[in-house]
């Protein structure tokens, strides 16, 4: 099973070590594609990955995709609430656009 702060790419590591040591054969890259696709917590997305029967290939890449914009509104959430993150400090009070041209 995965860890709770484990990120995708860990899981999808680990679990393709770990499928490598059994003897799926054929089935090997459909197994890690179906367990991956329980690892996004986006029912919306695993049913597309379900109806569309995307590939090993394409569902990691827009796991990723999902997870990495999960954790863009984490740190937008953050920064809103005012805990502050220097990642998302673009602008400042007086030049909101981060556009300071002096």
């Amino acid at each position: 099973m995965h860890e709770a702060k484990e990120s995708i790419e860990q899981f999808h590591s680990a679990l393709t070590g770990l499928a490598a040591e059994c003897d799926f054969g054929a089935l090997e890259q459909q197994i890690v594609r179906d367990l991956l696709v329980t690892r996004v917590n986006a029912p919306e997305l695993q049913r597309k990955f379900c109806v569309e029967l995307t590939s090993p290939d394409d569902v990691l890449r827009q796991a990723l995709a999902w997870e990495h914009g999960v954790n863009n509104q984490k740190k937008l959430v953050k920064f809103t609430l005012g805990k502050g993150d220097p990642d998302l400090a673009i602008g400042t009070s007086s030049d909101p656009c981060g556009q300071n041209r002096t």
